[in-house]
């Protein structure tokens, strides 16, 4: 039970690829990445103290962990009683995580992949690699929204997007006096995702970007 629950203590999953064709190359997501990287580093922090209740706090109230068996932890309350789980035996697992990329789909939503290696108490050590969506809020503030385990898993490309599904639509993102406009459709062309954004600031011209999601 234990093997199977740290292999999905942050989402194991394949790396989805992310084929980007932006109109200008200003890069408007170094303070984001920074943010990220904190909180990286608050997530480990929570695991080595055995806070259940934190670990939850990094997902967005509806957030979810889908198991590798097809399992899914959904909402907050379920995510804290599965990292109860994780802690509740008599060994005391330690994290660490290793830095992997960060892809940003649109601005506001970001994929974020690493490894994340789990030191048992008698000195061995599990790795994991792993992929989780977060979710920029109306603050300002970055949550998961989804993370995904995927590990060994021979799906078709197709298959493995469905993970991404819940991008499809029409989404606002509004923050610091712009508004940025996405569209998000499956592909006419084969096993992709589409989108496009279009990002308004008051006293500035428009910015548009075309996306391609893929799965390698």
């Amino acid at each position: 039970m234990k093997s199977r629950i740290f292999a999905a203590t942050l989402a194991i999953a394949a790396m989805p690829v992310l084929l980007a064709a932006q109109d200008n190359d200003s890069d408007p997501n170094e303070a984001a990445l920074a943010v990220l990287a904190s909180r990286a580093q608050d997530f480990v922090d929570r695991y080595n103290q055995g806070d259940s209740a934190a670990l939850a706090a990094h997902f967005v109230p509806r957030g979810e962990i889908v198991l590798a068996d097809g399992g899914v932890v959904s909402g907050r309350e379920e995510i804290k009683k599965f990292y109860d789980e994780v802690f509740a035996g008599e060994e005391d697992p330690k994290g660490a995580l290793e830095a992997g990329s960060v892809r940003f789909v649109t601005p506001g939503i970001a994929i974020e992949d690493g490894t994340f290696h789990v030191t048992k108490p008698d000195g061995e050590i599990v790795s994991h690699y792993y992929t989780a969506i977060q979710v920029q809020q109306n603050d300002g503030g970055w949550l998961t929204a989804s993370i995904r385990d995927e590990l060994e898993d021979h799906a078709p490309a197709s298959e493995k997007l469905i993970a991404l599904e819940w991008l499809v639509g029409d989404w606002l993102i509004e923050r610091d006096g712009s508004r940025t406009f996405l569209t998000f459709s499956w592909s006419e062309d084969g096993p992709f995702i589409d989108g496009r954004a279009l990002t308004e600031i008051a006293g500035e011209s428009s910015t548009s970007s075309t996306y391609r999601i893929g799965w390698n």
